[in-house]
């Protein structure tokens, strides 16, 4: 279900969706945003507008998605971002193909010094009200089977 919509972005919409998955009114809210691609001439812009509507929104945690920056010369801009981020709620992040090329540990390195849960290859709890939650990133440790 729909329940909002906001557009942001540089030159084009960026599309910001709100969905509920829980009826429930103490249901936790977690805000994905991905493939922002910091680089030069844009990185200041375009977090600045995910730090308004993080704010605006004020959800539960935020999940961001890889693709994070496009250029090693962002990674000062990637770092205010996760600071900005994280006085709002927790930061989890995975790294995506263009983090990779800049690399993986470099990004991972910047998230985590700057507040954030680098949950690329692991699973990160979040604490909601009287629940945990486990979120995993696309790498997790293969647990065995139920037997």
């Amino acid at each position: 279900m729909t329940t909002g919509l906001l557009e942001v972005g540089l030159n084009r919409a960026l599309h910001v969706r709100e969905e509920s998955l829980s009826s429930r009114l103490d249901s936790c809210s977690v805000m994905y945003v991905s493939d922002i691609h910091l680089r030069r001439k844009r990185s200041i812009k375009i977090a600045n507008q995910v730090l308004d509507c993080v704010r605006q929104y004020a959800p539960d945690a935020v999940l961001l998605g890889g693709d994070l920056i496009d250029h090693v010369s962002e990674l000062d801009q990637l770092d205010n971002l996760v600071c900005g981020l994280c006085r709002v709620g927790p930061v989890l992040a995975v790294g995506g193909n263009h983090d990779e090329r800049v690399g993986i540990s470099r990004v991972r390195d910047v998230v985590t010094g700057a507040g954030g849960q680098w949950i690329h290859d692991c699973t990160a709890q979040l604490t909601h009200g009287d629940r945990v939650i486990a979120v995993s990133g696309p790498v997790h440790p293969v647990r065995p089977a139920a037997t």
